[in-house]
């Protein structure tokens, strides 16, 4: 047997208001008849109900499973069978799932050398698809399969050779993701927490334009889906930061309407009228010659402040007082700040 789509080695299944999980399993095999499903814990202890539980059909050389009711926890061994033929998915957690999208402070641009510790209750799926103990970088774009993330640079696909050089000559990267995940780690009790990661640096709303999906994965909203239909969940909440590439004249005036074209596509395409969207407003702009544009950045400022106002279950985060360290670029010292604060109002949500 071979899984295609539902199930992952590492994966964080999103947990319902029931606090299991559920996910859909598709793929190949040989045999046919009942599918079945046996789930043990870590430590090789079977979970009660889960031995051997009917739970999908096969036929014509194709497998169908639904899995419903995984308690919330983990790590768990998920093995699905069909006759004598079997698969088996490991270090599956139940928690929850967050997305994070955005420009170049949502994929991160601390310095690694302060980045925090793994924490084995916090996992992510990486741009290029595989599920992992969050570590920094969360966000490698050269490790994408999407062409959005390296033809917008005018690039061509990287050998892996090259790929693993350039990662380890990486000195920025860190971000918010993983201490907000830590801190909901903490907050929830000992919750598992996902982190979906599909940011990219210097890009502009009109770039996130959902109309573009139709462009697949040549978009970065057609990759946004993608990502999120391979992880095969509904996602708790996204987090988003955004709209330093908007602070300029022609951008700032339509920012608030494409915001809200943003939000209300991504809850109607993911089916989730009421999702939670955290949204970090842009922080401080080190400018000593006074540039004209500081108009347009305190524009966007002003127009993200009142979008919790425009739109339904959005929330605003402030981050004019984080350390930077550049410009415009939060420190890994203001990431740390940020995901707690994050964390906060995910969790009261």
């Amino acid at each position: 047997m071979i899984i295609q789509h539902g199930l992952l080695n590492g994966q964080i299944l999103q947990r319902q208001r029931n606090q299991t999980a559920a996910a859909t399993v598709r793929g190949a095999c040989s045999g046919a008849g009942t599918v079945t499903a046996s789930i043990q814990t870590g430590n090789g202890r079977p979970v009660p109900g889960w031995q051997r539980r009917r739970v999908g059909r096969a036929g014509n050389g194709r497998f169908t499973a639904a899995l419903r009711g995984v308690p919330i926890g983990g790590p768990y061994h998920i093995t699905l069978a069909v006759g004598h033929e079997s698969v088996t998915t490991n270090h599956i957690r139940v928690g929850d799932v967050w997305l994070i999208a955005g420009q170049s402070n949502a994929q991160g641009y601390g310095n690694l050398a302060n980045a925090p510790r793994p924490h084995p209750q916090v996992h992510a799926m990486y741009m290029d698809d595989h599920w992992d103990i969050a570590r920094e970088p969360l966000h490698f774009l050269a490790d994408s399969p999407d062409p959005v993330h390296y033809e917008t640079a005018g690039k061509a696909p990287l050998p892996q050779a090259q790929r693993d050089r350039l990662r380890r000559a990486t000195v920025k990267g860190t971000g918010f993701g993983i201490f907000f995940a830590r801190e909901m780690v903490r907050r929830s009790a000992g919750v598992p927490q996902g982190l979906l990661c599909t940011a990219h640096g210097g890009t502009s709303m009109e770039q996130w334009d959902p109309a573009k999906k139709k462009l697949g994965d040549r978009s970065l909203y057609g990759s946004m889906l993608r990502t999120i239909r391979k992880a095969g969940q509904p996602v708790a909440g996204v987090l988003w930061y955004q709209g330093e590439s908007d602070a300029n004249a022609a951008s700032a005036p339509l920012y608030t309407p494409r915001m809200r074209k943003f939000v209300a596509a991504l809850r109607r395409d993911l089916q989730q009228p009421r999702l939670p969207f955290f949204l970090v407003q842009i922080g401080r702009w080190f400018n000593p010659t006074g540039d004209a544009q500081a108009r347009w950045w305190n524009s966007i400022q002003d127009q993200q402040l009142r979008l919790k106002e425009l739109i339904p279950n959005l929330e605003v985060i402030s981050t004019i007082d984080l350390p930077l360290d550049d410009s415009i670029h939060i420190s890994t010292a203001g990431h740390a700040r940020l995901g707690a604060r994050l964390a906060r109002l995910a969790n009261r949500l």
